[in-house]
């Protein structure tokens, strides 16, 4: 059986200082907004969503968490034979704030079928974090919250399921998705010319070159990506994983994410 855990939470990331914990790059933060697939053809739903397959999220690896952080009123998750969540089947499963509704689908060969429905008294909380989860197993697709150990909240089943090798989000509104991974940087870069990464430094410093500023980046498992400018001191800022990064233009400032699957899954640059 393959698990997706998903934490939902009412409203943006909270404004606090984490602090560097070790490993924070394998936390990732993605921003996914309006899933807006009702006007286009069945058979592009999944242009809707974006991919995780990028981010070394391999559905058959249990391991594999997502934590979803957004403003209570719900998101999506799809399944699909294809890593790059296009095919012919795939499972959507789709929860929301108002109405406390969730809705499962099977798309087959340009076909949607629904699989299940129920509304659930305070499915989300706008308070308080709520634990989300997606099972499937030899056609039995379960959506649950809490433990996942524990009974699901609906179940379906599907008499012709397929083998799942794709994993896509997408918010009723916007949100904050974030889950865990086994990042493997190897020193590729992902340049966003004229671009600043707000959020919380690992450190301030002054580099000849990017190169070194990179080195410094690549040193430690925290850092995912780095400010650089040409000139000036102080031209060098590490950027801490584990948070969601606001990228605004400057005319100054490049921003450099690391990439953390190979020369694949640049947080920034893929989403």
């Amino acid at each position: 059986m393959v698990y997706i855990y998903v934490l939902v939470i009412c409203c943006c990331c909270t404004n606090y200082h984490k602090g560097v914990l070790g490993d924070r790059i394998n936390e990732v933060y993605i921003e996914t907004f309006l899933n807006d697939t009702i006007n286009v053809d069945i058979k592009d739903t999944y242009k809707g969503y974006t991919n995780l397959t990028p981010f070394g999220l391999v559905p058959p690896v249990s391991e594999n968490i997502i934590i979803l952080e957004f403003a209570c009123f719900g998101g999506c998750i799809l399944l699909t034979q294809n890593a790059d969540l296009t095919g012919t089947e795939l499972y959507e499963v789709c929860f929301a704030f108002y109405g406390d509704l969730i809705i499962m689908w099977k798309i087959s060969d340009g076909e949607s079928v629904e699989l299940a429905r129920k509304a659930v008294p305070n499915l989300l909380s706008c308070s308080e974090m709520t634990v989300v989860w997606v099972t499937w197993d030899s056609g039995v697709i379960t959506f649950g919250t809490g433990n996942p150990e524990s009974n699901g909240v609906l179940s379906a089943i599907d008499d012709r399921p397929f083998n799942i090798q794709g994993v896509g989000v997408a918010s009723i509104t916007l949100g904050v998705w974030k889950f865990i991974i086994k990042a493997n940087p190897t020193g590729y870069y992902c340049r966003m010319s004229y671009t600043y990464a707000t959020g919380y430094l690992i450190s301030i410093t002054t580099q000849k070159t990017r190169a070194y500023c990179a080195i410094e980046c690549q040193k430690s498992n925290d850092c995912l990506g780095f400010n650089f400018r040409y000139e000036g001191i102080l031209n060098c800022e590490l950027v801490e994983g584990g948070q969601l990064v606001i990228k605004d233009e400057h005319y100054e400032w490049h921003f450099y994410s690391k990439c953390l699957q190979d020369n694949d899954g640049c947080v920034s640059c893929n989403v």
